[in-house]
């Protein structure tokens, strides 16, 4: 079964953005613990390297829209197994994000509430509890949530660093303590900072995650993790300037749980009612993150188990909301229990099964970008390398992010041996399950064309016109144009032939067949070209319209279709095949007036 495509640009870069206003509540205070003075200096380096494993997500996540983000590109590039431990570790990772944003986000909350640390832990609890049943009436519902939340924190975060930098704010305390990091801190502890600094990726690994619920994947993927970028650098780099020049690294490192709480608490006149609003905040942003891990946990293992990595059982959707329910009972059940682990561990072992994910999506990127895959968008700074009289395209930015995530790993695994204990653990658990499964389980029909870019990919991306269109429906025409030139692909006029029980379906058409439907489309043809688009004229025998569509469909590179309605009345040849592909539907009504299509 098929997950829907509800999600438009707005929610995905919501989803994106929520761990980056949930990684400023947190991490600002554990990094400040290590990175001390260098706090806004981390915060730099890791944007470095945040930057340049974002643009590898933007290109591929356009490439390939479906679930499973970082391990259906490791399964591109290098492979079922990595694609496994690609996807096992970002497993790691989305469980760890549950947990940590659940707790932190009720230690926010108890600022206003002021509770037993007893009761404390409940409010996470009930927290995962509430995001397990969201999650599993539907992602549409889940993505609303991220939404509302995500504007109303993003609105306090600039209140809160317009009013330190207009009432507190000291350039000269900034420089001080960054001069004074040698006496504070050491640059191991600096490098561990760095290495923490990765749990802002997450949030541009959810966005990929969403590709197989989101419209028009190609161009609103790459899109928001642009947007999500730049929003990322502003704020992560105006909050560490401000607090550490503001109220100083150690107010924050004492305060870890919620640092921007005592951050706010030292603004003169208003730090009263910062304190009450940015607990409430801080609460509602970590809801945020956390829900962006039970999304993105579920549709890792719901892509795995899809593609036979684990037990397809995993991979069930409900027959009502289309979600992968199983798996989001399974992971909201194991973050219960690490709610009573420390922050600190806790982030530690969550960059831990980032940073194992990001080192695969850099390889993966660099060893794609010499296959043949369409794509809307690319990156810049790529190299040409020339190597036994053969031309490699060499991405610097993936080359770069690469190192950066390696460095960062051994940064936060060198240092606690509880990260690496656990990490460790956990991939050998992986491990042999993957070779379990792979023993006792049946083998996948596709399984041996999954290693590689498909046929499909290598082919050019094409707009589908799949309905008869009449003289007076030019409007569509200038639909199909219009698409055509976002997508920068042509179109295909497609015509089904209903072939007689009699006639077997292999068969050639014959000229009798379809030569007075040709002379009807190459008017609409002459029409397109005249549009200055690329356009080509297909038929298909099939025994009904709606197999030959759905069947033309699976097999060709078809970016959007765009289907008929008389009267804008529901259409049960659009319906069927909406709920057999995942490619975007356009419906257009078969009027005499051009009307405003309806999108799904």
């Amino acid at each position: 079964m098929k997950l829907n495509r509800n999600l438009n640009f707005f929610s995905v870069f919501a989803m994106g953005f929520a761990d980056v206003g949930a990684d400023i509540f947190i991490a600002l205070g554990v990094i400040a613990a290590y990175a001390a003075g260098l706090t806004p200096v981390a915060f730099v380096v890791g944007a470095i390297l945040y930057v340049c494993t974002a643009l590898a997500y933007a290109e591929l996540g356009s490439a390939f829209p479906v679930a499973g983000g970082a391990s259906t590109f490791a399964r591109k590039a290098f492979g079922r197994f990595w694609s496994f431990v690609a996807g096992w570790g970002l497993i790691l990772a989305y469980v760890l994000d549950i947990a940590l944003f659940s707790i932190v986000g009720s230690f926010y909350l108890n600022q206003v509430l002021h509770l037993d640390i007893q009761y404390v832990y409940l409010v996470g609890a009930m927290v995962i509890l509430g995001l397990m049943v969201l999650n599993m009436l539907g992602i549409a519902e889940s993505a609303l949530l991220n939404n509302v939340l995500m504007v109303f924190s993003s609105f306090l975060i600039l209140v809160i660093s317009i009013l330190a930098y207009l009432l507190i704010f000291s350039p000269d305390r900034l420089i001080a303590q960054m001069q004074a990091f040698a006496q504070e801190s050491s640059w191991t502890n600096f490098a561990y900072a760095v290495g923490l600094s990765s749990i802002a990726f997450i949030g541009i690994e959810s966005i990929t995650q969403a590709a197989e619920e989101t419209k028009r994947p190609g161009h609103t993927i790459p899109a928001a993790i642009k947007v999500v970028i730049l929003l990322v650098v502003i704020f992560c780099l105006l909050i560490s300037v401000l607090s550490v020049g503001s109220v100083g690294w150690k107010v924050l490192a004492d305060n870890k749980e919620n640092a921007l709480v005592a951050f706010a608490s030292e603004i003169p006149t208003y730090g009263n009612a910062l304190v009450l609003v940015t607990g409430i905040t801080g609460f509602l942003v970590c809801v945020v993150s956390a829900n962006s891990g039970i999304i993105g946990a579920s549709r890792v293992m719901y892509s795995l188990s899809r593609n036979n990595l684990l037990p397809r059982v995993l991979s069930w959707t409900h027959p009502r909301f289309k979600t992968p329910w199983f798996t989001i009972f399974i992971f909201s059940a194991i973050a219960m229990p690490l709610l009573l682990i420390k922050v600190d561990v806790l982030a530690g072992i969550y960059a831990f099964g980032a940073l194992i994910a990001y080192i695969l999506i850099n390889l993966s990127f660099i060893a794609l970008k010499n296959a043949k895959y369409d794509s809307m968008y690319r990156v810049p700074f790529v190299m040409h390398v020339h190597f036994r009289n053969n031309e490699y395209k060499l991405p610097l930015t993936g080359l770069i992010g690469f190192v950066a995530c390696v460095f960062s790993l051994f940064a936060v695994v060198l240092p606690q041996a509880m990260t690496f204990v656990v990490g460790v653990s956990w991939l050998a658990a992986g491990i042999a399950i993957y070779y379990l499964n792979a023993r006792y389980s049946k083998p996948l029909v596709q399984e041996k064309e999954s290693l590689s870019v498909t046929s499909i990919d290598k082919q050019e991306p094409t707009i589908l016109i799949a309905f008869k269109l009449k003289p007076h429906e030019r409007h569509i025409i200038d639909i199909a144009a219009e698409l055509a030139k976002e997508y920068k692909c042509g179109v295909t006029i497609l015509h089904v032939i209903e072939t007689p029980m009699i006639m077997p379906i292999w068969e050639d058409l014959t000229e009798e067949m379809t030569i007075e439907k040709k002379r009807e489309m190459e008017t609409l043809e002459e029409w397109l070209k005249g549009t200055g688009i690329d356009v080509k004229i297909e038929f298909k025998a099939a025994r009904d319209a709606v197999s030959g569509i759905i069947d033309y469909i699976d097999t060709h590179n078809v970016q959007v279709v765009i289907l008929g309605e008389l009267e804008g009345k529901t259409s049960p040849t659009v319906e069927q095949i909406r709920a057999s592909v995942n490619v975007p539907i356009l419906t257009v009504r078969n009027t005499l007036v051009s009307q405003t299509p309806a999108t799904s």
